[in-house]
């Protein structure tokens, strides 16, 4: 009679035990595989997130460097384009002609041209020429205007207008320009040194 009394006790220790033995099993799985797992899978999401960090960085990288690319062929092409407008020898009879058909059509009377200095760089030589001349304030600016679309590259060093003399219509004009010859191109590029800097107004 005893021991049936002691069947139901029986059966809830071996409950116990069991439910004991499964939660050992269960905090020995979260401690010896879960654990180790979740770390390996942080530093798995880690490693994911510093290789979009790097893969971002390598796209902007890419487009600063393709912009920059698109910048320096531009400014060679810009380059180019002044090193054509300048001769190898100073030319100047050629450029006093370009000055004179010039002011022909900006209706600007040339009454004296002058060579002044020439100075000889690494990149390139340069030569100062002075203009005197006479005419109305419409015209002086349609002639600066007209020296952008020179073959020849110059620049205004100094430009000084007087007042009109008597009775006489316009203004004595005093210009200096700028002129440059025998340029090294590949000197020319490695300094990038630009050309039109030296002239006090870049016309």
């Amino acid at each position: 009679m005893n021991s049936l009394s002691n069947l139901p006790r029986l059966g809830w220790s071996l409950h116990a035990t069991g439910l004991c033995s499964t939660l050992g099993v269960a905090a020995l799985l979260y401690l010896f595989l879960l654990t180790p797992m979740q770390k390996e899978t942080a530093s798995l999401a880690a490693q994911a997130n510093e290789k979009l960090e790097c893969l971002r960085q390598a796209e902007a990288f890419v487009s600063t460097h393709d912009n920059l690319q698109q910048q320096l062929d531009r400014e060679e092409i810009h380059l180019d384009q002044l090193l054509a407008r300048i001769p190898s020898v100073p030319q100047e009879s050629v450029f006093l002609g370009q000055l004179a058909r010039l002011a022909r059509e900006s209706d600007v009377s040339i009454h004296q041209f002058s060579r002044d200095s020439t100075t000889h760089e690494e990149t390139h030589s340069k030569m100062d020429v002075k203009l005197s001349a006479h005419a109305s304030y419409q015209s002086i600016c349609r002639f600066l205007a007209g020296l952008t679309e020179l073959r020849r590259l110059c620049v205004v060093r100094d430009l000084k207008i007087s007042q009109s003399v008597g009775n006489s219509e316009g203004y004595p004009v005093e210009i200096t320009l700028r002129i440059f010859f025998a340029p090294l191109r590949e000197t020319v590029t490695n300094h990038m040194i630009p050309l039109v800097a030296e002239g006090a107004h870049h016309v």
